[in-house]
């Protein structure tokens, strides 16, 4: 008994080195149960023999659809299955069960390492747009600070990105001095910087509005070329409710040189200005959408109103909001 019992334990060592350098991440911390979208992904029959489960299907004349992709041994997963698993189970005849309770060690560990990495992000993350403090990711060392990065991009449905894409990031983005201007593509996003932060931006977001948009008085929100949308709620603060129901209501990007009086303060100001003022990122400056009423600067999205067109009284405001 013990003698079986070491034999296994020597087994489930072996497939964790070979798993770990096969380069598949991820192959053997398969959970049981994951987040999917908005619901869950449950494998129910992992710790189940795929002939128990074929025999159980034969014996009850049910169906199923095999994915084709399955018997190319171009990918690795595949070649481990095919090919090098058949191998190792004439050794060890109860392989699949040895391997599901390696999977689900490593799936408790991956779990306990997320744990940890949610409280880590939390203190290292602008909750408002989700930009990475480098001054507190600094504190970590390099080891820390490699993994809280990858952890950071899968934030934003990035897969965990190359050591080559992370030496990339810390080289270039966080070690570049702060009059630079670099940014670094990958998987369908830019990863840029800007006063001592690092942002992740979907390139679909650099898509500017070709022309001035109307914005019927019946449509509680607009939705804009680049993904995002401008919605209007009621408020008890900012836009006169008055003004916005009874005039032209237009969007437009910025073209340079606009100006507006903000509430409480005195004279006009340029938006470059306030802007910078704001520590509003670059390239969010020429996108952000200005709001007019009848060809008259009344907002900016998401930051300020003018003071002409300024309200403050329960139920007779809009607030616009602009987000993904």
């Amino acid at each position: 008994m013990l003698l079986a019992q070491h034999r296994e334990d020597q087994m489930e060592t072996v497939l964790l080195q070979l798993f770990r350098g096969s380069g598949i991440q991820g192959l053997a911390a398969m959970p049981v149960c994951a987040k999917f979208g908005r619901g869950l992904m449950l494998r129910p029959l992992l710790d189940v023999a795929k002939e128990d489960i074929q025999r159980y299907a034969n014996q009850h004349a049910l169906h199923w659809i095999e994915d084709p992709s399955n018997q190319s041994c171009d990918f690795d997963r595949n070649y481990l299955r095919n090919q090098v698993v058949p191998l190792l189970k004439q050794r060890w005849p109860s392989l699949d069960k040895t391997v599901a309770r390696s999977a689900r060690h490593c799936g408790d560990a991956a779990q306990l390492l997320n744990d940890r990495a949610g409280r880590e992000l939390e203190a290292i993350i602008d909750p408002l747009d989700r930009s990475l403090s480098i001054s507190a990711w600094s504190q970590f060392d390099q080891r820390q600070g490699n993994w809280l990065l990858r952890q950071w991009l899968q934030m934003f449905g990035l897969n965990p990105p190359s050591q080559a894409i992370l030496k990339a990031i810390v080289e270039q983005l966080i070690h570049a001095k702060d009059t630079a201007n670099p940014q670094i593509f990958t998987q369908g996003s830019y990863i840029r910087k800007y006063r001592q932060k690092l942002f992740c931006i979907p390139s679909g977001y650099f898509c500017k509005e070709l022309d001035v948009r109307h914005w019927d008085q019946c449509d509680v929100a607009l939705e804009m070329m680049n993904g995002y949308k401008l919605t209007r709620i009621e408020s008890s603060v900012g836009i006169n409710k008055r003004l916005w129901d009874t005039q032209v209501v237009t969007v437009g990007n910025r073209s340079g040189g606009e100006q507006i009086k903000l509430p409480g303060r005195a004279g006009h100001h340029c938006l470059k200005k306030l802007y910078q003022e704001a520590v509003i990122p670059p390239w969010d400056r020429d996108l952000r959408p200005l709001v007019y009423l009848n060809g008259r600067l009344a907002a900016v999205a998401g930051l300020w109103v003018a003071e002409w067109a300024w309200s403050q009284k329960q139920g007779d405001c809009y607030r616009l909001l602009w987000q993904p």
